[in-house]
């Protein structure tokens, strides 16, 4: 088999899927993500799994997908972060980043107060748990799509998760 032939075959390992015509299957998971995310009680979800199985494609084509998918996608705000990405990732530079990525969304943007509070980036647990609690007087539910959280947890010194654990942020 040539190896363009290897190539376009969607069923070889190789990089995160970023174009969506070329996302295969994979429907009973994103419709179990919908689930969770739509449902009258929002839940957090964790998606594990091997390395090389898809998990960063499906993630990231939940983020692109996710307004066609849900019933009432203004209801939402989704962000996606490849936590991998940012070195070395620690609490700041993790709420900052999840602040710079809700401030470029369209439905922050046409919020005036969400974003003046989002020109300064939060930098704590505190400050952004005080930012949630303003997506929720706009009746906006922030999802979370936190490629390679495990990331993210490793950087945590120990006992810091006991006092203000970084893992209730997501969902």
């Amino acid at each position: 088999m040539p190896i363009s032939s290897v190539r376009s075959c969607p069923f070889v390992a190789g990089p995160m899927i970023t174009d969506p015509s070329r996302f295969v299957g994979r429907r009973e998971e994103l419709a179990l993500l919908v689930h969770r995310m739509d449902g009258a009680q929002p839940t957090s979800v964790n998606v594990v799994g091997e390395r090389r199985i898809g998990k960063s494609s499906l993630l990231y084509h939940f983020f692109q997908t996710w307004e066609q998918r849900v019933s009432s996608p203004s209801r939402f705000v989704v962000v996606y972060l490849d936590l991998q990405a940012k070195t070395p990732p620690n609490e700041a530079t993790f709420y900052q980043a999840l602040g710079r990525a809700l401030a470029r969304q369209p439905a922050v943007q046409r919020v005036e107060s969400l974003r003046r509070s989002l020109l300064a980036p939060p930098r704590t647990y505190q400050d952004f748990s005080v930012l949630l609690e303003q997506f929720t007087d706009h009746v906006l539910l922030p999802v979370f799509c936190l490629d390679e959280f495990e990331v993210l947890l490793k950087s945590v010194p120990p006992g810091a998760a006991e006092t203000k654990p970084i893992s209730n942020t997501s969902g």
